[in-house]
């Protein structure tokens, strides 16, 4: 029942509440006359116990005494009033029934819903617009497991029951304009003790800022219903609010108070979309079945047309996950028909001593970092003829290599299907076998039908897949997304406990248990104190991962797992596991020299340098650039590392930080290991 239907019903079952009580009340006058009651006081409280009497299912006045009453000749009056009376005394019980349920049904609400609710997953989130009714009525996902809170100060009638409805608790307020004691009984009311996540949805950027900033400058009576281990999932379409929460965030954390801030994560929409289009659609898929096994060779050559948020993600996006080899080209043509507008704000994200910036064309020189990297902008209108002539010069098979993956990004449905079709065209000509198409991402927010058409339609469009949309992009699963957050943790655990040791291994033998535990401890109490674009980095690296899973066999000479236990387990030839703590007993030089000797181990190597160079492009997206001289140290503030090099500059000045390009893999052995404990192997 919606909740204005809810509210007539309210007012129905009081008017017939009153009705009742005032015909009951006036049979109680014509029944008890003032000839037989002289005493008016009695008399009057005789009328009046009939009418509440009334409502509780047993009357003084009975029907059979009105039936006697209208035998003796009643008026017209009196013989009306009866058969209301007779009425009355039915629906008075009804009306009790009626605020008796509803009396039960407010307690269950507050109570008995907590109940049923005690052991799910809390979560609380902020803002109410279209993107958060999609995240949360999402029908691919259950959501049974969570207990939800919606904290906004607008929502519509038949929103608000919908979203009941799906078991998501209400509150319509707006906390930034809350006084003290009013938030601090908010705060307790909404059992913000057990929240793991706390979602800022806002469409403002700047207002789930402001939220945020709340949240860590609580009064001090609220200060404990805040959970130390909740984490912070922060909407911010904006760069520049961005960078504001990031350096707010590590101001805490070097004041020591990251231990009360808990976690935080920042996302967008488009880049919520591209990871998930990245993840389903890898950007290597061109070369999975192509029979090359030399990683080096899966070139990169992305076109992407229109050049907005959506674009901008895919690039950047496509720095990280581009990388499949040491010396594997990347390539990105992009081109719009606002480019040199668009580049220059682009431009924004790097900094010009690392990315070399020309008019139409950005570089990360061979001397900054391994392999290639590349990015022309094309300004240009997709409908004029001169595209496909532009298709042919940038995508020419013997000059830049064909197009291994293409994103059409532009919002326009009509520009859209005309440049996909001239695409194809494009790769019809380059006499591409139909085993063996790139991918052609297209966007079709806008026209759901065509969406529907070219996903069933396979036979013609087999190489074509929509970009998914909010609908399918925004789900907690995405959002949360659980796996990584746990692999990007377990790659900072590792970061801490490599070591490069001179002498003879001392073990000590400890519990597996104590191990167990004093490793979930760690994990935990060494993120805490991560700067946020560090906890970044990590996330990076552990969204790589499904990339290096792919190129593993194409390396390792044998059967992955039985070639990782020779590398890394007990008495393992490269690092060994003591107690939670992985150890080289050796030189660094001798590491070094074993680490960057391709004939000696291929994979050792080429995971590392493609682990090094993945890690400086990265880098190069966040404004970093190298130090004026590679053996400086690192400043966070004017962003230079002086590990930003090429592999040879690294083992030259840096070699002490070479052996943290291994982590890739002694996360795969750690993870191959504990599955092959579940199986019993």
């Amino acid at each position: 029942m919606a909740k204005g239907s809810d509210k007539k019903m309210g007012r129905a079952l009081f008017v017939l509440a009153i009705v009742s009580f005032v015909i009951t009340f006036l049979e109680g006058i014509l029944y008890y006359s003032g000839e037989l009651y002289q005493n008016q006081l009695f008399r009057f409280m005789l009328i009046l116990q009939n009418s509440i009497k009334a409502f509780g299912f047993k009357t003084t006045i009975s029907i059979e005494n009105i039936l006697k009453m209208l035998n003796d000749n009643p008026t017209l009056y009196e013989t009306i009033i009866g058969y209301a009376y007779g009425i009355a005394i039915f629906t008075a019980p009804y009306c009790t029934i009626a605020v008796v349920y509803k009396m039960v049904e407010r307690w269950w609400r507050i109570k008995g819903w907590h109940f049923l609710h005690r052991n799910k997953r809390h979560m609380i989130v902020f803002g109410y617009n279209e993107d958060v009714k999609i995240l949360l009525l999402n029908k691919e996902e259950d959501t049974s497991e969570k207990k939800i809170h919606l904290v906004a100060s607008k929502i519509s009638q038949e929103e608000e029951l919908e979203l009941l409805r799906n078991g998501i608790e209400i509150h319509k307020i707006d906390v930034l304009k809350m006084p003290e004691k009013k938030l601090v009984y908010f705060l307790k009311r909404i059992e913000l003790k057990r929240a793991e996540a706390v979602i800022l949805f806002e469409e403002a950027s700047a207002k789930n800022f402001s939220i945020y900033y709340l949240f860590n400058n609580l009064p001090e009576k609220a200060k404990s219903f805040l959970n130390p281990d909740v984490k912070f999932y922060v909407r911010c379409e904006d760069e520049g609010i961005r960078r504001m929460m990031e350096d707010y965030y590590d101001e805490q954390i070097c004041n020591n108070r990251g231990d009360s801030f808990g976690d935080l994560e920042m996302f967008s929409i488009p880049e919520l979309r591209v990871r998930k289009m990245f993840k389903e659609h890898k950007l290597h898929t061109f070369y999975k079945e192509s029979g090359i096994d030399d990683v080096n060779q899966w070139n990169l050559h992305l076109l992407i047309v229109g050049f907005g948020k959506l674009g901008q993600q895919i690039l950047l996006q496509a720095m990280n996950q581009g990388v499949t080899g040491s010396k594997n080209s990347i390539l990105i043509d992009v081109v719009d028909v606002k480019c040199d507008e668009k580049q220059s704000i682009f431009g924004n994200y790097f900094n010009e001593d690392y990315v070399r910036m020309n008019e139409n064309e950005y570089t990360i020189p061979s001397e900054n970092a391994d392999g290639e990297l590349r990015i022309r902008f094309h300004k240009m209108d997709i409908r004029f003829k001169n595209f496909q002539r532009q298709l042919w010069e940038n995508g020419d098979l013997e000059k830049d290599g064909i197009y291994t993956y293409v994103a059409l990004c532009v919002n326009d449905p009509d520009v859209t299907l005309h440049c996909m079709s001239e695409v194809q065209r494009y790769f019809m000509k380059c006499d591409r076998s139909s085993e063996n198409q790139p991918c052609i991402a297209v966007r079709m927010d806008l026209d759901n039908q065509m969406a529907k058409y070219l996903e069933k339609n396979k036979a013609t469009y087999k190489n074509v897949f929509v970009i998914n949309d909010s609908s399918q992009a925004l789900t907690m699963k995405d959002l949360l997304n659980d796996e990584l957050d746990k692999d990007a943790k377990e790659y900072n655990h590792i970061y801490n406990s490599i070591s490069i040791e001179i002498g003879e291994s001392v073990k000590k033998k400890t519990e597996k248990s104590d191990v167990k535990n004093k490793h979930t401890a760690d994990v935990k109490e060494k993120w805490k104190k991560l700067a946020l674009f560090r906890r970044d980095s990590n996330r990076a690296l552990a969204a790589h991962s499904s990339v290096k899973d792919d190129i593993y066999p194409c390396i390792a000479k044998e059967e992955l797992s039985v070639f990782l236990e020779k590398l890394f387990g007990e008495n393992g030839t490269v690092l060994e596991n003591e107690n939670d703590r992985w150890v080289y007993h050796g030189t660094m030089q001798e590491f070094v020299e074993m680490q960057s000797d391709e004939t000696r181990n291929q994979l050792i190597s080429e995971i590392s340098r493609l682990e090094h160079r993945r890690w400086c492009y990265f880098m190069a997206t966040r404004g970093w650039t190298h130090t004026k001289d590679l053996g400086d140290k690192k400043n966070d503030k004017t962003r230079e590392n002086p590990c930003m090099c090429t592999w040879e500059d690294l083992v030259k000045h840096q070699s002490q930080n070479c052996c943290y390009d291994l982590m890739p893999l002694l996360l795969k052995y750690k993870i191959d290991k504990e599955d092959r404990c579940k199986d019993g192997l």
